[in-house]
């Protein structure tokens, strides 16, 4: 899981983001090397953790009544 959270750290960092501008880690997902790698529970896992320890600004978002998304907006 280490590996995965620094991947993504990595990736995360050098994706440019307008300010105020939000993206979805789902959208971001799908068009990266880490589709191929890993599922998105595990992706949204590893956001999350980053989220918790302040690396990365993020919000969870609802899709629907089943489906939940994360928006990135930045790196802290």
């Amino acid at each position: 899981m280490l590996q995965l959270r620094d991947q993504l750290f990595n990736m995360l960092a050098n994706t440019p983001l307008p300010k105020n501008y939000r993206m979805s880690l789902k959208a971001l997902y799908q068009r990266t090397d880490l589709f191929w790698d890993y599922q998105f529970s595990e992706i949204a896992q590893a956001f999350e953790q980053l989220v918790k320890s302040h690396n990365v600004k993020g919000k969870r978002v609802k899709l629907n009544s089943k489906q939940e998304d994360w928006e990135f907006l930045g790196i802290l």
